[in-house]
């Protein structure tokens, strides 16, 4: 079906001879039960935590169960099981708690006043400690111009590179005097709305990016709510080359493209990955490729492995998964030494390792995860730059010869109900740091 909402859409779509196609697929009906079930879990907690807080917390433990790791959930668990003097509970979720939100106040809390002499507390004060201790090994790369870009994905090419901007909706190109300009030809950005991730398909000399339309980018009104896009331009000339566009409430936050040419999106609203699959007729689509509606929650980062053959993807609520492409086994991958791989955003594979930007967890932090020889577990993690000062909140980065760099500070939290506060926000930050094979 061909999306022709408006007059707009039907000028770019005569003008680039590009198919604009949404899709109509009913994803949500997992989803959507297990919400309904939290939410009970979490109703019948409030309604019996004064008379019956054991019951109460029990609800807890079932929400926890089907939904880890939520900082709300496990701050109540541990205080409720510390006002019932259970130490082995109240310490069982604060050493979970600690793990994700090292900010959360343990020392001089009254909560914990009976227990707080105990060797097995002031442990996870020390351990807390240790958690807040910043890692600095990355080195600033770049500084940008601009602080009113709102940048999220950054790419690299030929000794080029750009930088995705939420709020202008637009790709920039960085100049070697760390200015911005813009890379999409205007005529050609029309369609385009906030803009997230962005690849370089190097074969056919084209950038792709995903975009969404959300309330952060400067052009957004109820027209746009619940459109995503996938659009991919000319390097040279700036050109709008394909563009798809889905109006199902997706929220395309990361893509990865193979050598072949296949395009993988992930979709953070519902656990979905699409596909864009080359065509020799010259007809491609958005299809799905993989559902996890019901197992998985919040789809964040993908990355192909060298052999092209498994997608890593990030769970922002559960961790890491694989999928083989072949195959198509479904792999959790195990980390028993790592506490938590809680809110990976960006996720990039590089000689049998995984580096994770994690910028939902308190301090946020950049790791390099190495992986056994049949990447199902991690064996080792490296951590790059934890709670470093540039932070606002890191998000996606790319390869540069052989080193990484990121985004550092990207300001999702200065919004107001969608109006963009700019008075504490800092100029881009790049950070770069060398790897070792």
């Amino acid at each position: 079906m061909i999306r022709t909402k408006t007059s707009e859409i039907n000028r770019i779509m005569q003008k680039h001879l590009i198919v604009v196609l949404f899709i109509l697929f009913s994803l949500q009906t997992f989803s959507q039960d297990r919400e309904k079930t939290l939410n009970s879990l979490y109703t019948s907690y409030t309604n019996t935590i004064k008379t019956n807080p054991k019951e109460a917390l029990g609800h807890l433990v079932l929400f926890d169960s089907i939904r880890p790791d939520h900082p709300t959930v496990l701050t109540k668990l541990a205080e409720g099981y510390s006002t019932l003097k259970n130490e082995n509970n109240t310490l069982l979720y604060l050493s979970r708690l600690i793990e994700i939100d090292a900010s959360y106040t343990l020392e001089n809390n009254p909560v914990y006043e009976w227990i707080k002499t105990k060797q097995s507390f002031l442990a996870l004060i020390e351990r807390k400690k240790s958690l807040l201790k910043p890692i600095s090994t990355s080195k600033v790369f770049m500084t940008l111009e601009d602080p009113s870009i709102h940048p999220e994905g950054i790419a690299y090419y030929n000794d080029q590179f750009f930088i995705s901007s939420i709020r202008k909706g637009m790709v920039y190109e960085i100049t070697n005097k760390n200015q911005l300009s813009p890379m999409i030809k205007k005529g050609s950005d029309s369609l385009v709305m906030a803009v997230t991730g962005l690849k370089v398909f190097p074969t056919k000399n084209e950038l792709w990016i995903a975009s969404i339309g959300t309330q952060e980018w400067m052009g957004y009104s109820k027209e746009f709510e619940g459109l995503a896009g996938v659009f991919a331009f000319d390097l040279k000339s700036g050109e709008l080359s394909k563009a798809f566009i889905t109006e199902e409430g997706q929220w395309f936050g990361d893509l990865e493209i193979a050598k072949n040419g296949q395009v993988f999106i992930s979709d953070s609203s519902e656990p979905v990955i699409y596909t864009i699959e080359p065509q020799t007729d010259g007809f491609e689509q958005v299809d799905v490729l993989y559902d996890f509606s019901g197992y998985l929650y919040n789809l964040q980062g993908i990355t192909l492995d060298q052999k092209q053959s498994k997608l890593f993807m990030s769970d922002y609520i559960l961790g890491i998964y694989s999928i083989d492409l072949n195959t198509h086994d479904f792999v959790e991958i195990a980390h028993p030494t790592i506490s938590s791989l809680k809110g990976i955003d960006g996720l990039y594979y590089y000689e049998n390792s995984l580096i994770a930007i994690h910028n939902g967890l308190k301090p946020n932090k950049v790791s390099r995860y190495y992986l056994n020889a049949d990447q199902t577990e991690i064996i080792r993690e490296e951590i790059i730059d934890r709670g470093r000062i540039e932070f606002d909140e890191p998000t996606l980065g790319t390869f540069y010869n052989d080193s990484f760099i990121y985004i550092a500070n990207s300001p999702w939290s200065h919004y107001i109900k969608g109006s963009f506060d700019q008075k504490n926000v800092t100029n881009p930050i790049i950070l770069k740091f060398e790897l070792s094979k």
